[in-house]
């Protein structure tokens, strides 16, 4: 069981990029402002200039939108290879990635997004300690070029709705959705919206499992409230889900 830790409700954040060559003991890392087909773009183009000359790298990675966008250029030296679906486990790098989050990267908040890009900062400075006769140089490079062109995300707290309205709004929208009976199939949609939003305050699960529900079957009526269940086999944990709708039911 994970332990308790803090959590962050904003929405700033900066991506670490990376793919590394165990057989060389060499790697490529970017922390870029944003996951696009344009970051993914400068990855590639960094990493292709990191190949020995002459030679042809294999690129293991998964199928993330980023990584097979139609607009990405792969250069000539370097061969992507994709991992089946939701198989993480065959990708050594979610090795590094753990490994940074644990020790470095988590149950910690920073303050402002440069605090962000601070901290990133301070774990080049850390590795430099560890390996002093390395050359940390490329990634000290990316932190002061994004120190100087990089700008943080619109502020998206103040614009935060508490869940209460949202749910008030989804319940207010199947209520009101005979108002407008003149247009079609108006009154499908809006209760459908509705009920989108109120069943996602109220209990929130995957898209995969929203898109599958079934009302009778998923989703069943009391005469009252709604009780939502999940079987084991429809979860991500394994586990079955059950709950009411809207919380605090019987």
């Amino acid at each position: 069981m994970r332990p308790r830790g803090v959590r962050d409700l904003r929405h700033q954040a900066v991506y670490l990029f990376g793919a590394v060559c165990p057989a060389r003991d060499a790697g490529v890392a970017l922390v870029l402002p944003a996951v696009s087909a344009a970051a993914m773009q400068a990855m590639l183009d960094e990493l292709s200039q990191a190949v020995s000359p002459g030679a042809q790298a294999v690129v293991l990675m998964d199928r993330a939108g980023w990584h097979i966008a139609k607009e990405l250029t792969i250069p000539p030296n370097l061969t992507p290879l994709f991992l089946p679906p939701y198989s993480p486990e065959l990708n050594a790098i979610e090795r590094l990635w753990l490994y940074l989050r644990e020790r470095f990267f988590s149950h910690r908040l920073w303050p402002r997004y440069d605090d962000i890009l601070d901290a990133c900062c301070a774990l080049v400075r850390m590795l430099s300690a560890i390996e002093p006769n390395r050359d940390w140089g490329p990634l000290a490079r990316v932190y002061n070029h994004l120190r100087q062109t990089a700008a943080p995300s619109r502020d998206k707290l103040s614009r935060l709705v508490r869940a209460s309205d949202l749910f008030e709004l989804g319940v207010r929208l199947m209520e009101t959705c005979e108002e407008r009976s003149d247009r079609p199939g108006y009154e499908p949609t809006r209760y459908r919206d509705g009920l989108i939003i109120a069943l996602l305050i109220s209990c929130p699960i995957r898209l995969k499992n929203l898109t599958g529900l079934v009302v009778g079957q998923h989703l069943v009526s009391d005469g009252r409230d709604y009780r939502l269940t999940l079987t084991a086999a429809e979860t991500k944990t394994g586990r079955p889900y059950v709950a009411m709708v809207p919380p605090g039911g019987p």
